[in-house]
């Protein structure tokens, strides 16, 4: 039987790397059912700190890029967050190339919702007073001749 101190480090270790089932571990098979409860409740955790984020930050989204649909603004993700979708077991669909697909239209939403914001600031910026003196600025940009 482990000892306390041993079963600490393990899940220590684990919260700082959860690649592996904890309850799985090799010389731990006696506290199976303790470290299968400890992940489940590490998991519910990480997913409604998950979840919470990915609210406030649609609340951004929604001001920053000027999209109104609260859906659309919870479907674009950072890049961490489709990092860690993609790679979570409970996010993940069966198939690892749905899974990867999943997370390709992710973070395509948010390089869209970038380019967007770009492409709004570069409006404005030639709407103002400013324009006429922008055309050095938009022929760098574009690399006219």
């Amino acid at each position: 039987m482990a000892a306390r101190e041993e079963i600490e480090k393990l899940k220590k270790s684990w919260l700082e790397d959860p690649c592996w089932d904890i309850e799985c571990t090799e010389g731990f098979e006696e506290h199976e059912q303790e470290l299968l409860a400890f992940r489940l409740e590490a998991d519910a955790e990480r997913t409604k700190k998950m979840e919470e984020k990915i609210e406030k930050r649609a609340r951004v989204v929604l001001v920053e890029t000027g999209i109104s649909n609260q859906g659309a603004a919870q479907a674009i993700k950072t890049y961490d967050e489709i990092e860690y979708l993609a790679s979570h077991p409970n996010y993940q669909s069966e198939s690892i190339a749905e899974t990867i697909a999943i997370a390709q239209v992710h973070a395509t939403l948010l390089l869209a919702a970038q380019m967007q914001r770009i492409a709004d600031a570069l409006e404005e910026r030639n709407k103002s007073d400013e324009a006429d003196g922008n055309l050095e600025f938009m022929t760098k940009l574009y690399k006219v001749e």
